[in-house]
């Protein structure tokens, strides 16, 4: 059986993300970011939703996340959608209370995510949070930092590649 490491989840998380929940930006392991939360995986969607999944590979960096400052008050932070991810069986839907109340909880088996538990909608209280991260990636994308930790959805707009398209067409 493989080890599953914490890149491995990242990497899953970023595909979950991308293809399951339809995030135009995902972003793994973003330490340029300045704000008190480094999550290990964030996304938005074309609805403006924001998405943050913290992966685990051990019981004792689960059992330790819940002290980090921010855990303190459930609608600070980031994401309005929040999930914990582990390998198989590590972290049950009752270790997740009292701390991660309103999380949702993704296993990997290996192969594939699983959605063991569904997130419900955190109402933030300090959403410019999200934002900030926002900014972070776009500078980062313009200067060409950490690019390789970024994956933005090419968004194509109808009407213009319909008006494009005719253009062509008339020449």
């Amino acid at each position: 059986m493989v080890k599953i490491t914490h890149a491995m989840l990242e990497y899953k998380g970023k595909m979950f993300l991308k293809n399951t929940k339809k995030c135009s930006v995902v972003v793994t392991d973003y330490r340029k970011v300045t704000l008190h939360e480094n999550p290990d995986v964030f996304g938005i969607n074309a609805s403006a939703k924001t998405y943050m999944i913290e992966c685990k590979v051990s019981k004792a960096d689960f059992r330790n996340d819940h002290k980090k400052r921010h855990r303190k008050n459930i609608n600070k932070g980031l994401g309005n959608y929040r999930y914990m991810m582990c390998p198989k069986d590590l972290i049950s839907k009752r270790d997740m209370l009292p701390h991660y109340k309103g999380w949702g909880l993704l296993y990997f088996d290996g192969r594939s995510v699983t959605q063991i538990k569904r997130p419900t909608v955190f109402k933030l209280t300090e959403p410019v949070e999200n934002l900030n991260i926002l900014l972070q990636i776009i500078r980062s994308v313009y200067h060409g930092w950490d690019t390789e930790k970024i994956f933005v959805r090419k968004v194509v707009n109808k009407k213009y590649k319909e008006k494009k398209q005719k253009a062509l067409l008339n020449k």
